[in-house]
Formats: structure tokens, sequence, C-alpha cells
């Protein structure tokens, strides 16, 4: 999970337009009267099409992009359309919600949370609790971030492969092969940027890997750390969750 910035409401979403649209909700409750593309386009924007939780890419893996109400819809109805309330989310994460009453039992919202705040994350993985604050454990649970099957063991092979590529760039700058470890630790480094999956997890397991700290240490020393990697590395800061010790 990480940080995001609420863009500005659209301006089809007048007072007026809203009314409408929740009036339309309240008389038939099966009818998804947020489901305008003026409404999806810029939440996906926001999340760069991935789920505001699992950091899942939407349309991928059987994740179909849907909107999350953070207040319930069902204990709401007069939030259906209002803009703060609606996140894009997969439907494995917004059937686990389902209808969790935010408002006596607060989850993390990261258009409002620093999720750096909330949470830690494992070398395997896994998603933590900071400090076993209650409002990330509920968070974690309610969502089910840490379902095995679905999440975990493809973040696992993720960091896998991470750490594999980047022994691969040591050996690389070892065997004085500089320019092709450089083209490879960029294309790694840009894997865990905000756009791509898992993002949280990528960049918290790179930024804290002996390998990647020797690899970076080894390339100031020969003074090939350029603007572009520094860009990169900035970039893994904004999305790092804190690895758990």
């Amino acid at each position: 999970m990480i940080r995001l910035q609420l863009p500005p409401k659209p301006v089809q979403l007048t007072a007026e337009m809203q009314r409408e649209l929740t009036e339309q909700f309240k008389k038939d409750n099966n009818k998804a009267v947020w489901k305008k593309e003026w409404i999806f386009q810029p939440l996906r924007q926001m999340t760069h099409s991935k789920c505001s939780f699992s950091e899942v890419k939407l349309g991928e893996e059987g994740k179909y992009l849907e909107i999350e109400h953070i207040h319930p819809k069902s204990k709401y109805p007069d939030e259906v359309v209002e803009w703060g309330n609606m996140l894009p989310i997969c439907n494995f994460c917004n059937r686990k919600k389902s209808s969790w009453n935010t408002k006596e039992k607060p989850l993390v919202n990261p258009m409002v949370d620093d999720p750096k705040d909330y949470f830690c994350v494992t070398r395997t993985g896994r998603l933590i609790a900071k400090n076993n604050n209650k409002k990330a454990i509920d968070t974690i649970n309610a969502y089910d971030l840490n379902n095995y099957d679905q999440l975990q063991k493809v973040r696992l092979e993720l960091i896998r492969n991470i750490g594999k590529h980047l022994e691969t760039v040591l050996i690389l700058i070892d065997s004085n092969k500089t320019n092709d470890a450089i083209s490879f630790l960029r294309n790694i480094l840009l894997s865990c940027g905000r756009e791509n999956s898992y993002s949280a997890y990528r960049s918290a397991y790179v930024l804290s890997s002996e390998v990647y700290l020797e690899i970076k240490g080894k390339l100031v020393k020969l003074k090939l750390w350029d603007s572009e990697l520094i860009v990169s590395e900035e970039e893994m800061k904004f999305c790092a969750l804190p690895i758990a010790h």
C-alpha cells in the first residue's frame, strides 16, 4: 500500500448530479450509480490502475477494477458517490471487506493516512501492523492482505526474483561489465516504481538489501551512480514501507 493523492472532483459530479445519483441508488440498491467513466478514470489514474490496498494491477491475474466505498454504501447510502469515499479496488479485497463499518471500526485510508505510519513488511512478503496498531491490524484483516494464495505468494516470488537479479548486477560489476550492470540495475529499480504492482514491497526489499547497498557503493566509488539512478532511488523511497526487524 502506498500513499495516494485524491485528484480534483470531476466537473461532472456537480451537487445536482450527486443528489440525483444518490437518489437513484436509494431507490434501487442494486444500481451501480458510480459506474461512470468520468468517476473511474481519475481514480484509476490516481492508483496507476492498481488496487488501492493490495497493489495488484487491475485487469491482470483475474483482478477486475471495482469501486471501494470507504464508508460502506449499504450503511451510508448518502455517501455513495461522495468524492473521497471511492477508491479503485480489486474484487478480492472488495469481497473480503464487504460492509465493514469503517465509522465504528476505522481502517487505513491511503488517501488520508500515510501507510508508512501504520505498516511494515517482512522479507517474506507479509504485511505487519506497526507497533500492533489496531487500525492497521483491522485493515490487514478486513482486506485479507496476507492471504497466501492470492497475495503473499506472488509478493514472495517477486522479492526472490529481485534478489537474484541484484546478485547478477553485482557479478557484472565485479566482471568489469559496468554498462551491462547499470542497464540491468535501472530496469530493476524502474520495476519498483509506484506504477507497478506491489511497489511498496519491491522497494522495501531493494532499499534494505545488503547486495543493493554493495552495488551502490561500488558504483558511487566508480563515479557511475548517475542522476537517473538517484531519481529511481527517490521513487523507491516514496513507495517503500519500513522493513520489519
